[in-house]
């Protein structure tokens, strides 16, 4: 039996009486207002949102200070890329990547990242 607050959010079209295709089977009890089924949406984020989600998260929590600065490291399919970063100065204090011609030349194919992380080190 409909109670007074359901009949009211199936008459403005919260929910709707009819059953929706966002659920292919009856839905679970928690989702039905007496008779009235409800839609249930959810925003899938890309691959994209994701990781800049979670590099904000991050960010949130990593701060990189004169005294103790901040690696970075992106690694493409092709390249892998490292800088040290300050961020209380918004600087960044070193940065090497396999793109960088004295790297390049001394990579045969394999151990692009320790070169780029003696290229940072030294």
């Amino acid at each position: 039996m409909p109670t007074p607050a359901t009949s009211a959010l199936c008459g403005r079209g919260l929910v709707s009486r009819q059953s929706l295709s966002a659920f292919t089977q009856t839905p679970p009890r928690s989702h039905r207002l007496a008779g009235c089924t409800v839609r249930i949406e959810a925003a899938v984020a890309t691959r994209k949102e994701r990781t800049q989600k979670r590099h904000k998260a991050i960010r949130n929590k990593v701060n990189g200070s004169s005294d103790q600065p901040r690696l970075a490291v992106y690694r493409s399919n092709n390249h892998i890329y490292a800088q040290v970063v300050d961020d209380e100065q918004q600087h960044t204090l070193v940065a090497a990547s396999t793109l960088m011609p004295e790297i390049r030349g001394q990579l045969n194919g394999t151990g692009g990242a320790n070169k780029v992380w003696t290229a940072i080190t030294y």
